[in-house]
């Protein structure tokens, strides 16, 4: 038993003391004549005795009296009980599975720190009745086991959990236990913190009772690692190789060596000082035009704290001929600039001349006109309106406008800059019933794509020639993404594979069977009129995908900015174990009322055996 205000026991001496001081005081008597002092001898005495004082009595009555003020001055402090487990609790603890886990800044990795947190968690916490249930949090989370009631079975599930190479959504994972266990007692987080700070808003709205962060892991490892890597024709200089793009993101890194290879080939090198923030390398590979697999690899590094993102994979197509019809009066702005992209065949045609080109040409680009009815062909429209566009005009046309926003992550707008551009007039539209507005002005979109009769389309609302767009580099490049994209539902940028993404396999009768890096096997249903996506692209790695017809080894790689950047972060939303003071869900009962009552029970017994007689009987 522990008391919340023991300092009130101090009440005990001036009240006990009083009540003590009142029992030694003589009673003072009330004078009475009789005929005769025999019988009254002693009571003569008392009375002839001088001292004010007597000597301490104990009685029954006393005794009660004192019980009854220790009891209240008891409650008046406050007693606990001690510390106990709630009987039967649920705890719910969370093992993040994101590729920093396998950090070695701790010995031996994040991961195996982790394990030990959360078995000894385990150990301090459960009792008889109580249950476990662990999660892996990873792109999407994993239930592991649920609510299992034997200290070894959870220790046994906790150890089987093992890192993936992704990130780990920490909101989807708390969720996930909201849901798989309605009313837990805890839940317990074990995590490296690694995250972003901005997504605490996200993790602290799910409603988690008790939530217990355990971080592992040091704020400032060392790090380096491959975040992208890209393959592109070079649109300002059509003659050049194909350019290979790498960026290496550095984490307090030490000097590294980077290396480029393709088909096992060593192709290019550079040197990655030491430091923070990004380098990044363009290499231009002539093997590249007839495709290949290329690899970059970082070594070298005194010390590197995570290893998986050290390499990337990309396998590169060999380079392809597109047919370009341009229909135009005449834009010397827009013919050159097609003309000189790289593997463009470019015909000409004024509208005029204009007939039906369906199935002849890879794309068409219309310029200022459109014919009533458009191709069965991906199409390109530079400021035109017509029929089965992605946009529906709102207004007369606008003057002087800027590119305000767009999307950098469409494949349209890859490395694209629009920030310097100005137009002189553009149409006012509205997107239309499936149009994606890709870039936009200050009165509306200005870049839309969309679909016609099956087929790709993009509209943009203004004129090559109303605008600068031809004095900047965006252009070129905006042109060679709108024809690749057009032609081959692909952009003409060769990106790597990313871990957690699904990858697309080509379509095939019956099913593909799929090895992932680990040598584990998984089949996918898949048809001949269309491809089937692939899930389970959870390591780094060569997968090799095999179906009755064909074969296939694909790269999955990291590549990601938040897997490289390791280090722990503030997470002041979230609550830590470290303002607890205990690691284990607790009750206390308060023992204040039961004194309470008992200390008036005595006091009523008193009043029943000694005070009610003494009023109620009759003088004789």
């Amino acid at each position: 038993m522990s008391f919340f205000t023991p300092l009130n026991f101090l009440w005990l001496i001036p009240l006990a003391g009083t009540l003590l001081f009142l029992y030694f005081l003589r009673p003072r008597r009330t004078r009475f004549e009789v005929p005769s002092l025999f019988l009254w001898n002693a009571v003569a005495q008392s009375v002839r005795a001088d001292r004010p004082f007597q000597r301490l009595k104990l009685s029954v009555l006393l005794l009660l009296q004192l019980l009854a003020l220790l009891l209240l001055i008891c409650a008046l402090a406050t007693p606990l009980t001690k510390p106990g487990p709630v009987p039967q609790a649920d705890y719910v603890i969370i093992l993040d599975q994101s590729a920093g886990m396998e950090a070695t800044d701790v010995s031996p990795n994040r991961m195996a720190v982790a394990k030990v947190l959360a078995e000894q968690f385990v150990k301090e916490n459960m009792r008889a009745g109580d249950s476990v249930t662990v999660i892996g949090a990873a792109e999407s989370p994993t239930l592991i086991c649920k609510q299992l009631h034997s200290v070894g079975e959870v220790d046994s599930a906790i150890e089987s959990v093992q890192s993936v190479d992704t990130t780990s959504d920490i909101a989807s994972a708390l969720t996930f236990a909201g849901a798989a266990v309605r009313k837990s007692s805890a839940v317990a987080l074990f995590t490296d913190g690694a995250w972003d700070p901005a997504e605490d808003d996200s993790i602290s709205s799910v409603r988690t009772p008790n939530l217990r962060l355990f971080e592992v892991g040091s704020p400032s490892p060392q790090n380096v690692g491959i975040v992208e890597i890209s393959e592109r024709d070079d649109a300002i200089h059509p003659e050049a190789p194909p350019q290979l793009l790498v960026k290496v993101d550095r984490h307090n890194a030490v000097q590294s060596n980077l290396r480029i290879y393709v088909d096992g080939k060593l192709a290019a090198n550079s040197s990655i000082p030491a430091g923070n923030g990004q380098e990044v390398r363009i290499f231009a590979i002539a093997s590249l035009l007839k495709g290949g697999l290329v690899k970059a690899t970082l070594s070298g590094m005194s010390r590197d704290d995570l290893g998986v993102d050290n390499s990337a994979e990309l396998q590169v197509k060999p380079e392809h001929t597109t047919r370009v019809l341009l229909v135009t009066d005449g834009d010397q702005y827009l013919e050159r600039a097609l003309a000189l992209l790289p593997d463009v065949d470019l015909y000409e045609e004024k509208p005029a001349e204009y007939t039906d080109i369906s199935g002849q040409y890879d794309t068409v680009v219309f310029d200022n006109w459109l014919p009533v009815s458009l191709p069965k062909t991906p199409a390109l429209v530079f400021n035109a309106i017509g029929a089965n566009l992605p946009v529906v005009v709102s207004g007369s046309p606008s003057k002087t406008l800027s590119v305000v926003d767009w999307n950098e992550t469409d494949p349209l707008m890859s490395y694209v800059d629009l920030s310097p551009v100005h137009i002189q007039s553009a149409l006012t539209v509205v997107p239309a019933l499936g149009g994606t507005v890709v870039a936009e002005g200050q009165d509306g979109p200005l870049i839309v794509k969309g679909e016609q009769s099956g087929l790709p389309i993009v509209w943009i609302g203004f004129a090559v020639s109303a605008s600068d767009m031809p004095s900047y580099n965006a252009f070129p490049i905006l042109l060679s993404n709108a024809i690749q994209t057009l032609s081959t539902g692909e952009s003409n940028i060769c990106r790597e594979n990313r871990t957690g993404q699904p990858f697309l396999l080509p379509p095939t009768s019956g099913a593909w069977t799929v090895t992932d890096p680990a040598g584990k096997t998984s089949t996918v249903p898949c048809s001949e009129l269309s491809g089937c996506e692939y899930y389970g692209t959870q390591l780094a790695g060569s997968y090799d995908a095999r179906s009755a017809t064909s074969q296939q080894v694909f790269y999955i790689g990291t590549a990601s900015s938040a897997i490289t950047d390791i280090g722990a972060k503030d997470h002041p939303l979230l609550v830590s174990p470290s303002t607890q003071a205990t690691l284990h869900v607790l009750r206390r009962i308060d023992l204040t009322p039961w004194l309470a009552a008992v200390a008036l029970i005595i006091v009523l017994a008193e009043w029943v055996v000694y005070h009610r007689p003494s009023r109620y009987t009759t003088a004789i």
